[in-house]
This record gives C-alpha cells, sequence and structure tokens, in this order.
C-alpha cells in the first residue's frame, strides 16, 4: 500500500470515529467563517479539492456506485470474494473475463446481510482506479437500490443468486436466469433506450443492440419468446419473475414508457373500497394490532372483514411478491421487519385525492386509505422514544388489493370477494359511483364525481 492509500484510510478511520464532531465542527465554521475565506472556497481553484475532502472525510454519498480501492486488480477482487465465500453474481458483460468491455461497470448482485463483507474493499468516491462496481442487494437493503428500489424482481434475484455457476474464476448467471435478468434490465431499466420494438425508438444511438442480443440468446436456449416489449413482459409474467402492479407503478414513474404496461383501473358502480393493510413485523410483536383494527373502525368507520395471521410460507411468498420485495427501514430509523399479518377492510365511503397527491400517487384511489395508515402512524410514534418504524404497508387500489389477497391462496380470495359482494349488494349508492374509469382513444381518464352518499349496510 503507498503513502497515499494509507493516508486515505487513516483519514476513513478518523472520520467513521469522529464523524459527529466533524459535522458539528464544519457546520460551525461555515456559520462563522468570515466572508473572504468563504469567497475563496467558492473559487474555482479551490472549491473541486474542498469538496472532495468534505466527501472523504464527512459525508461520502453511499449508493451503489463504488470503486475498487486501490492496490487491488479487478482478478484479486473477485479472489477475495471467493475466499470470503460471499454470495455474489456478476450480471453482465463477464463472457471476455477479466476483460470487461470499455465503459461498463461490474454490475453485482448479492445478498443484504453479506454487504458488509465487502466494505473493506471499495470506497463510495472516485479514487481513480477506473475500477467501477455497482453492488446491488436483493431487498435494496444497505445501499444496494436503484431509484429506491430493489434492482430485480424478488423471486429473479434469488434465482439468479442460487442457480450461479463458476465462470473463470467468478460467479456468473446461470443460462436462463441470465436471459431472463439481462430482458428486465433491457425492459425495466433502459425502457425506451433499450430499442425493444413496442417503445418509441430513442433519438440517440442506442449504447447496445439488446433486441439482438436477446434475440441470439433466446435461439441458443431454445426459447419461446417475442423479443419485444410485450413478448417479453408476457416470458417473465409467466415464469413469475415481473414485477407486480404495485412495483410496476413505481418503475413507470421512473420510466414513463412502462406505463401502458400496467393494468387499467376500474371501480364497481356500486361503490365502496376493498382495502388491505399490511401488518409489519415489528408492530405486531409492540402489540399493535388489536388497537390499528379498533382505530379504523372507530375513527375511519372502516368495516374489518378479516384479520389473518400469516403462516411461514405466506410470509416467504408475500415479502417477495410485496412492495417489490423491499422490507428494510427505508428513510425511517428501524425496519419494520416482514410481513406478518393481513388486514383486509371495506371502506363504504372512499375519497378521492387532490390532483397534487394524486401526482405524488398515480395508482392510489382512495384517500382515506393511506390517511387512516399515517395518522395510526402518528398516533403511535408519539406514545414511543426512539422507535421510529414503518409498520404499516397498504395496497394502493382495490385491483393491488386483489392481487395481495390471491397471494394466500384460491380459496382465501373467493371468501373475501365473497364479503365484498355482500357489503356492495348490500350498499344502497342513488347517486351514482365515486369512482368511474373510462377508456378514451386508447387512454386511461379518470372521472371524479364525488359526492356524499347515502346508503345503509346489509
Amino acid at each position: 500500500m503507498n503513502l497515499k492509500d494509507k493516508a486515505l484510510n487513516k483519514l476513513f478511520l478518523f472520520r467513521k470515529k469522529h464523524s459527529g464532531y466533524l459535522t458539528r465542527l464544519v457546520s460551525l465554521a461555515r456559520r462563522n467563517m468570515p466572508e473572504t475565506v468563504r469567497e475563496k472556497i467558492k473559487s474555482s481553484f479551490l472549491k473541486p479539492h474542498y469538496e472532495r475532502l468534505r466527501r472523504i472525510l464527512i459525508s461520502p454519498k453511499k449508493t451503489p456506485r463504488v470503486f475498487i480501492k486501490r492496490g487491488l486488480s479487478r482478478s484479486r477482487f473477485f479472489d477475495l470474494l471467493n475466499e470470503r465465500k460471499v454470495k455474489y453474481v456478476l450480471l453482465r458483460w463477464w463472457q471476455d473475463y477479466p476483460e470487461i468491455p470499455v465503459g461498463e461497470d461490474l454490475d453485482i448482485l448479492i445478498p443484504d446481510e453479506e454487504r458488509s463483507k465487502l466494505d473493506d474493499l471499495v470506497v463510495f468516491y472516485d479514487n481513480g482506479t477506473g475500477l467501477k462496481c455497482d453492488i446491488y442487494t436483493i431487498q435494496g437493503g444497505n445501499h444496494g437500490c436503484r431509484k429506491n428500489l430493489p434492482y430485480f424482481q424478488s423471486n429473479l434475484a434469488h434465482k439468479l443468486l442460487d442457480t450461479r455457476v463458476m465462470y473463470r474464476g467468478i460467479y456468473v448467471p446461470a443460462p436462463v436466469p441470465y436471459f431472463a435478468s439481462l430482458a428486465y434490465h433491457a425492459l425495466f431499466h433502459k425502457g425506451k433506450a433499450s430499442g425493444l420494438e413496442g417503445f418509441q425508438q430513442p433519438d440517440n444511438e442506442l449504447e447496445h443492440s439488446y433486441t439482438e442480443i436477446l434475440r441470439d440468446l433466446a435461439r441458443e436456449l431454445k426459447l419461446e419468446v417475442e423479443i419485444s416489449v410485450k413478448g417479453i413482459y408476457s416470458w417473465l409474467k409467466e415464469h413469475n419473475f415481473a414485477p407486480a402492479e404495485d412495483t410496476l407503478s413505481k418503475l413507470a414513474e421512473i420510466k414513463p414508457e412502462l406505463d401502458f404496461l400496467q393494468t387499467s383501473l376500474s371501480s364497481d358502480v356500486r361503490g365502496g373500497d376493498l382495502i388491505v393493510y399490511i401488518i409489519r413485523e415489528r408492530l405486531l410483536e409492540e402489540g399493535h394490532l388489536k388497537p390499528f383494527t379498533d382505530f379504523l373502525k372507530k375513527e375511519f368507520l372502516f368495516d374489518i372483514i378479516d384479520v389473518r395471521m400469516l403462516e411461514e410460507q405466506e410470509i416467504l411468498i408475500c415479502s417477495r411478491q410485496i412492495r417489490g420485495g423491499k422490507w428494510d427501514k427505508g428513510p425511517f430509523k428501524y425496519s419494520g421487519g416482514p410481513p406478518a399479518a393481513f388486514v383486509v377492510a371495506y371502506d363504504y365511503h372512499p375519497w378521492p385525492l387532490s390532483d397534487a397527491e394524486a401526482k405524488k400517487q398515480t395508482r392510489m384511489t382512495n384517500r382515506n386509505n393511506p390517511n387512516a395508515k399515517y395518522a395510526f402512524r402518528e398516533k403511535i410514534n408519539q406514545t414511543r422514544i426512539n422507535r421510529n418504524y414503518n409498520g404499516i404497508h397498504s395496497a394502493d387500489n382495490e385491483h393491488d388489493a386483489r392481487f395481495y389477497i390471491s397471494l394466500l391462496g384460491k380459496k382465501y380470495a373467493e371468501f373475501i370477494s365473497d364479503q365484498v359482494e355482500q357489503r356492495r349488494s348490500g350498499f344502497i349508492s342513488p347517486i351514482g359511483t365515486p369512482l368511474t374509469h373510462k377508456e378514451y382513444n386508447g387512454t386511461l381518464e379518470i372521472k371524479k364525481d364525488f359526492q356524499i352518499i347515502q346508503g345503509k349496510t346489509a
């Protein structure tokens, strides 16, 4: 290790030990800094050096993008991963390893709990080695998410790691999962920049010819899949590798060209709204399940259809299929844990979102749904000290709610459908439906005719 690297390592250790003091010191210095000194720092000569030192000493931004430490070659980096028995897979462009195409990163997938095994091998700033990595985790925790979402649908991520194979001293995907991961990457990450038929073609030259690459792979593997947007999406859905609707809506916010893949929302003309709340493990352990159902009934007048404790296999299925498989702490201090129970509720009087709210939550159809969740979260956070976490997740609309319920089996889905039908049949709505969806020239339009509805329950 050269002198420069030794100095940087000492700086990192110093920052890790005294980060709180350093942050306060810098803040104090900024407030009391003479204007002449402040202007010098802002000058074109000093600012780049000042900002780089600040990122190294105080708060380097932590994202999937990292750089292999100085003194380690690409081959040595992977040798160390193998020696440490890290369960990783190099996702793409490994065919000519140890050579990697110019300009490409090392895109690596690992389990969330193993990310810390790489801490001493990488840094979060450009150290000049040119050895860039994007390290993604299954659930997107430990700085391993892409735009606040797990990189792959959970089943696909697990499949990639569980079936990985050794190739020239590194672990790479098995053939069919490799095709699935590349297809997912082209469709959901690249969008129209992939060049896939079905998207409006981009103006710029394509980075890779994904259509040609995927077509050759499909032919080699004897896969029956049409290499187009809809063909790939159908194939991924058939093999349970496609994102669920709640995740697809988030992907469409990032890549609007994906919007047409979403299922058009509709509502029953008789009104009412089926809601599913997912109770996470920590909330259940703290004894807040019954207070939450009582809160829904008293404060929001929801009809509680069922409270369902999840069995071990159901927890596994739901944790992979709901929220894109992301159950980490997110912006909170603690994680709410995996799903533990369902609260299935019926709202006789759903209410529309404001235009501003609808822009932020494009698939949410009933304002009462998130309002109840946020109100209860605020209520219990006021009773705790330093117990800040998200303990409740909800489906954005009835379509997603029914999908969540379907994960618990056909018999349970039929039971809930019967219960909803009984409530809707006994509810008289003389004015009309609270929410009507219509198709105009192939575009989904939402007509909001919300009025006070008088009715009665069966």
